[in-house]
């Protein structure tokens, strides 16, 4: 998976979803330099602006944190660690909806309105979903592990033997993996694996 640039991954953190802000969020640039391109080359000024936008955003979920870099002159770049994030939305107009793009908005907590924002992205359904699994299982994954760390603090203390530790530890992790939650691919609600339809929006679920 493509890493933005400018961010630097650490020790076992890597990049789960990597993105661009859609060309087609960028449709009402391309129109205006198509319109305007008899006057004196303006037109040609616009189309650049649109393909700069879309070269210099890029939008990253790893599984440790989100990530967000825009700016054509000047560069901003926004992270939250994934154990901060407290939920997605995302929002679409309705040429957003007709093309399937929007922006996804990621609140985490102790912050003032939303972080984190991928504007323009395409299936905004879908990359809101990836921000719920990849922070599910993080907080999932620190929940195993604190869960381990006390049974190894029980089998240090002489509570438990070695076989009953081991044991122990199998069964959290495979309860574990055999748990990833599952979103719904049309309005990005959880939805338990055996779901034929959403319960939320009422999509059909194919197997």
């Amino acid at each position: 998976m493509k890493v933005p640039s400018g961010l630097v991954l650490s020790g076992g953190e890597r990049v789960l979803w990597y993105g661009r802000r859609s060309f087609k969020s960028l449709i009402g640039w391309v129109v205006l330099g198509l319109l305007t391109m008899w006057i004196l080359g303006l037109g040609i000024v616009f189309l650049l602006v649109a393909v700069l936008k879309w070269w210099q955003t890029e939008y990253a979920i790893t599984n440790r944190r989100v990530y967000s870099k825009t700016g054509i002159i000047s560069r901003t770049v926004h992270d939250a660690p994934l154990e901060k994030v407290t939920d997605a939305t995302f929002h679409q107009s309705f040429l957003g909806r007709l093309l399937n793009f929007g922006t996804v908005s990621i609140n985490t907590a102790g912050m003032g309105g939303y972080e984190v924002i991928f504007v323009g992205v395409s299936d905004p359904v879908k990359v809101r979903a990836k921000v719920q699994t990849a922070t599910d299982m993080l907080k999932r994954m620190m929940r195993v592990q604190d869960k381990i760390e006390k049974l190894e603090f029980k089998y240090l203390a002489g509570e438990i033997t070695r076989e009953q530790f081991e044991a122990a530890r199998r069964k959290i992790m495979e309860s574990t993996y055999s748990a990833e939650p599952v979103f719904c691919p049309y309005c990005g609600a959880k939805i338990q694996h055996n779901y034929k339809f959403c319960p939320k929006c009422g999509g059909f679920l194919q197997k």
